[in-house]
């Protein structure tokens, strides 16, 4: 006898047009699971070609099989509307799986005949069916029983005139939605279940990024809970990261969603606890009396109570080294988009610079949905909108605009306002850690150059200095020292400037004065203006005077520079230092001063615009008070104690120690050099 359903073919179709083939499949695995199943068999039968197109799909399952009584239900669904057949409300329990009749009629997506042969044991006795329908007739099914000696219930399902699906989509499509569609439920049922393909187990191990198990027991007032934890490379198909609780036989009592869900960061993870604790546990959130709530285990309990907060910190544990790496991978690309705003080298501008950087990190740590979706020029806007907001103290109306930007809840708003609160403190750490360790430096500087009795030598100075150079400029890339030549100079120039290897034909210098060996030769590049800025460091022992001899050494070596082309693009500027700690008595350095104080600089000495080339001279007790000057206003802002900060250095015994201690300190971000380029020179650094 042909049974109708109450939607007609066209009608169940419309309802079901969500459905692709990969989908459906998984459909009918769910209602084999649905039914007790512990084991569900897939397998497919091939042409032999070369293109090994299918042509039958069988999907068995050892379940409780379907009654002749339950086949209206089954198999002649009444969707009332197309919200209730799709209808995919939160649910705290993994069974049912699908809408009871909504899996069996997606086949018309792969096939044109379904046909289920299912046996079940009715009033002692094993009964089986078959059931076909045809994906022209959706609305009918031909139920029909027959003689099948089984002494077992179950369900086969056999699909025919199979559309357009080869061997290898099953492989490279089919396989890997399986997984991300059933991996958290097989590790929900542990051993209990099995999902095999073609005799194989379903293997899901690719796409699980770490596991882990802990165990509270008793710290949490003598209970003992056994957590399993499992993080997924990828997303899972529909089902959140949750929390799954189980009681001590393994079975699911309740499920939820973990706190860290739809954040944005692709931390999909699942949680599994099992404990006799749950068994007879009252979950509603319903309010109850407190007679009632002394005399049932729930929500309200202090046991729940910790559990849930050592949960969420455990997360939240695991969460942060994952989520640090999409932070710095976030910021990398912000900054190589030039989304973050430009305040410069300068002390002040290092520390406002951090101060964006670390707001940004996070932010994204707590809200990182706020950073998705967005191109550049919005990236651009919404950063320097953060910086502005920063900049004035403005952290309420930050929050306001962010809670804008996304949905936060009052615990989510707390937090951003304490992300910003510490990614200021954060960033001014930072800063107050580099001036203070800069403070160490030019104090063991001045000490060692002040002070006779340490027999200071050119050298000591020279191995501070060059571990130092932000002592001439914040942006400024080291490319000699040690006083090579310089042939060996241009090469390391050449291999900074545009990446020449080492291991090509040395430059040559045609120039009488080729062997000239500088203390200190440091360069940068501007993109923007397309412009090399390059300075040359002379540095004089403590006990010889600065004069003309001295200034006539510079000059020598932008004698070679300004007749070597590699050295003279029309890009390219000079700057020379001459540093020493006092004049000799000849005047010239002072005469050279009033020649060039037309220029309006401090310390210039030469300036020939026509060749882009300037010459200073400074003693070190100018070369101290600019440090002062530079580094003033960031110290006053951070209300710092320069006395404090001095009192705090340890000068040591030895010179070597003092001199080693100096070249060790930290004192500003990592920069390039011609032996080890970590970073590109293709931007301030």
């Amino acid at each position: 006898m042909i049974e109708k359903a109450v939607v007609t073919p066209t009608g169940i179709k419309e309802l079901l047009k969500s459905y692709d083939w990969t989908k459906s499949i998984s459909e009918y695995i769910w209602n084999g699971f649905d039914a007790n199943a512990t084991r569900v068999d897939l397998s497919f039968k091939a042409h032999a070609s070369p293109l090994d197109t299918i042509y039958e799909i069988t999907i068995s399952d050892n379940g409780g099989g379907i009654s002749k009584v339950d086949l209206p239900r089954k198999f002649q669904p009444i969707y009332e509307s197309e919200k209730a057949l799709l209808s995919n409300q939160p649910k705290h329990h993994s069974f049912p799986h699908g809408k009871e009749g909504k899996g069996r009629l997606t086949f018309f997506t792969f096939a044109g005949l379904a046909s289920w042969i299912t046996t079940c044991k009715e009033s002692q006795a094993f009964v089986t069916q078959r059931i076909r329908i045809h994906s022209e007739s959706l609305d009918s099914y031909e139920p029909q029983q027959i003689v099948c000696p089984k002494d077992e219930t179950g369900t086969k399902v056999i699909f025919e005139k199979i559309s357009g699906i080869s061997k290898h989509e099953v492989e490279t499509v089919l396989i890997p939605f399986l997984k991300r569609e059933f991996a958290w439920f097989i590790e929900l049922k542990r051993s209990e279940v099995t999902l095999t393909i073609d005799g194989a187990v379903l293997d899901y191990e690719d796409i699980v990024q770490e596991r882990a198990a802990v165990e509270y027991n008793k710290s949490i007032i003598g209970k003992c809970f056994d957590v399993n934890f499992v993080l997924w490379k990828e997303k899972l198909n529909s089902e959140y990261s949750k929390y799954y609780y189980l009681n001590e036989e393994n079975k699911e009592v309740w499920k939820e969603n973990t706190t860290l869900n739809n954040k944005g960061d692709s931390f999909y993870h699942s949680v599994y606890i099992k404990s006799s604790y749950f068994t007879d546990f009252h979950w509603s959130e319903k309010s109850s009396s407190d007679e009632q709530v002394e005399l049932v285990k729930s929500r309200k309990d202090d046991v729940f109570k910790d559990l849930s907060e050592k949960l969420t910190k455990f997360l939240f544990e695991k969460r942060n080294p994952y989520i640090d790496k999409y932070t710095e991978k976030l910021v990398k690309e912000y900054e190589s988009e030039g989304v973050f705003p430009d305040h410069g080298k300068s002390p002040v501008g290092q520390y406002q610079n951090a101060q964006i950087k670390e707001t940004v990190k996070e932010l994204y740590k707590v809200q990182p949905k706020i950073f998705t979706s967005l191109n550049v020029t919005q990236k651009k806007a919404f950063v320097s909108l953060l910086d502005a907001l920063i900049d004035l103290g403005a952290d309420d109306r930050l929050l306001e605009i962010i809670s804008k930007i996304v949905d936060m809840t009052p615990h989510e708003r707390s937090q951003l306002a304490h992300v910003l609160d510490y990614a200021n403190i954060s960033a001014i750490t930072k800063t107050i850690s580099m001036i203070k360790d800069r403070y160490k430096v030019v104090g063991q500087l001045k000490e060692l150059i002040m002070n006779d009795d340490w027999g200071t030598t050119e050298a000591d100075i020279q191995k501070i200095v060059e571990s130092h150079f932000w002592l001439f400029g914040e942006e400024f890339n080291l490319v000699t020292a040690e006083e090579p030549k310089f042939e060996e100079a241009l090469r390391r120039f050449l291999y900074l400037m545009r990446g020449d290897g080492i291991t090509r034909v040395k430059p040559k210098i045609d120039h009488p004065k080729k062997n000239r060996e500088m203390d200190i030769f440091a360069c940068r590049r501007d993109v923007r203006s397309n412009s090399i800025d390059n300075i040359i460091v002379e540095l004089k022992h403590p006990k010889v005077k600065l004069g003309q001899k001295e200034l006539g050494q510079v000059q020598n070596y932008l004698d070679v520079v300004l007749k070597e082309p590699e050295f003279t693009a029309a890009n390219m500027n000079w700057k020379a230092y001459l540093v020493g700690k006092s004049f000799d008595s000849s005047d010239s350095i002072k005469n050279a001063y009033e020649s060039a104080n037309v220029h309006g600089e401090k310390y210039l000495v030469q300036n020939i615009p026509s060749k882009r080339v300037k010459t200073y001279v400074l003693q070190w007790s100018d070369m101290f008070s600019e440090f002062e000057c530079r580094h003033k206003f960031i110290l006053d802002k951070l209300e710092l104690d320069r006395t404090r900060i001095m009192a705090e250095m340890q000068m040591a015994k030895a010179k070597s120690d003092v001199v080693d201690d100096a070249i060790k300190t930290n004192t500003a971000t990592e920069t390039a050099t011609w032996s080890n380029p970590k970073k590109p020179i293709g931007s301030f650094v």
